[in-house]
């Protein structure tokens, strides 16, 4: 199934590559969009229809949308069939067992726990990759009576790590991963959970090479060393999987009604307010590209509305602090930039998902080409995490799920 997965996401992705690579910004139609001839219907719908398409994603709502174009219907469900392809870890019986953590961690780690107990059962260590405070990585500890070594880069967490480890089996080694590697061996079994971007890559290019099977749940790909990330795998890099950190950034807008952290009418508020701030620099005299309107400024910051958001924008830039007028301007311009910005940004959105599948199926590919037996599974439902997707990857078959 992977080859052909790979080949299918790589064609979408070329179809759509002119929409993944240029942004939407607030004063411009995209030149995607209006070569298309998609402009006039995107612009033209209500706020339920742009709603539902943004919890519930375009490519499963514009075939019920009037007037919807037929080549954006075609695009959005070739969008839709090739993640349906994607199966889901078929739900089992230990979430509720794991007492570490708050009910949506837990859920997330009694999945990885029960996805990997093949791999667990015949590995001599398991490596956790990004261990975090130490959450897993005392999970599995206690729970298979394996040697675990925890690798992390930030010290603060190391350190808690430690003191909650058990007496018994667990390490923890202050390290960077992608620069100085993870010391890999062919017994080992390799897990990341949520093992970002630069690292998630690391893990599975040591392992392919160390012959160590692999567990890797994706995240935050666009967190990469660099200004774009290059496949790692040959049929990658034959079908041109290279993608910039900002389209990268894509797989992160998962369409559903409650993020994380906060639901998507708070995080359309938070980029209106964003939108404000744009605005309000350029009346300055100054132009930033989309998201650096934040230098300098935590992006939950937005959540407090726009006029502190300026403010705050401002003083960073040590410039004047915003007159009321200013204020007043930057909000009228915004409201009507924005709701354009939303409507044209659907396309794009809903090639976000694609983008991150085809990170994941590059991962996968550097295992199997590397000889070992590999499947792409989602482990968990949105609810625990929208960064779902699985890749797992072994020397041997396993028997039953693995295939």
């Amino acid at each position: 199934m992977l080859p052909g997965l790979v080949d299918e996401a790589a064609a979408l992705i070329a179809e759509a590559r002119d929409i993944v690579d240029e942004r939407v910004r607030d004063d411009a139609v995209p030149s995607w969009c209006d070569a298309r001839e998609w402009s006039s219907w995107l612009l033209s719908l209500d706020d339920a229809a742009v709603d539902r398409c943004e919890t519930r994603s375009l490519a499963n709502e514009a075939g019920s949308l009037a007037g919807a174009p037929g080549s954006l219907v075609g695009l959005a469900g070739r969008v839709r069939d090739l993640l349906g392809r994607i199966a889901s870890f078929p739900e089992g019986s230990r979430a509720g067992r794991v007492r570490l953590a708050s009910p949506r961690k837990a859920d997330q780690l009694a999945r990885v726990l029960e996805v990997t107990a093949p791999l667990v059962a015949r590995c001599r260590r398991i490596v956790d990759v990004g261990a975090g405070r130490g959450a897993l990585a005392s999970l599995i500890a206690s729970s298979t009576g394996k040697p675990v070594v925890g690798i992390e880069l930030v010290e603060d967490r190391v350190r808690s790590a430690e003191r909650r480890a058990p007496a018994e089996g667990v390490t923890y080694e202050l390290r960077d991963g992608v620069a100085e590697g993870l010391g890999l061996r062919i017994d080992d079994l390799a897990i990341g959970l949520h093992a970002c971007g630069a690292l998630g890559d690391a893990l599975v290019v040591e392992a392919a090479r160390a012959g160590a099977d692999v567990a890797l749940i994706t995240c935050c790909v666009q967190k990469v060393r660099g200004e774009s990330r290059r496949p790692l795998s040959a049929a990658g890099t034959r079908l041109g999987l290279e993608f910039r950190r900002d389209v990268l950034g894509l797989a992160n807008l998962t369409p559903r009604e409650q993020g994380v952290e906060f639901s998507t009418a708070e995080a359309m508020r938070a980029r209106e307010a964003r939108s404000a701030v744009r605005a309000a620099l350029r009346a300055r005299g100054i132009a930033v590209e989309p998201g650096e309107e934040m230098r300098g400024l935590n992006r939950r910051r937005a959540l407090r509305g726009s006029r502190e958001l300026i403010t705050e924008a401002l003083r960073v830039r040590e410039l004047p602090p915003p007159t009321a007028g200013e204020l007043d301007q930057a909000e009228r311009e915004a409201s009507l930039s924005f709701a354009r910005v939303r409507r044209l940004s659907l396309p794009r959105t809903m090639l976000g998902p694609v983008v991150e599948l085809a990170v994941v199926l590059d991962r996968a590919s550097v295992l199997q080409e590397a000889g070992q037996s590999v499947q792409v599974l989602r482990l968990f439902a949105q609810e625990a995490s929208p960064r779902n997707l699985l890749v797992i990857g072994s020397r041997e078959p396993i028997p039953g799920w693995f295939v």
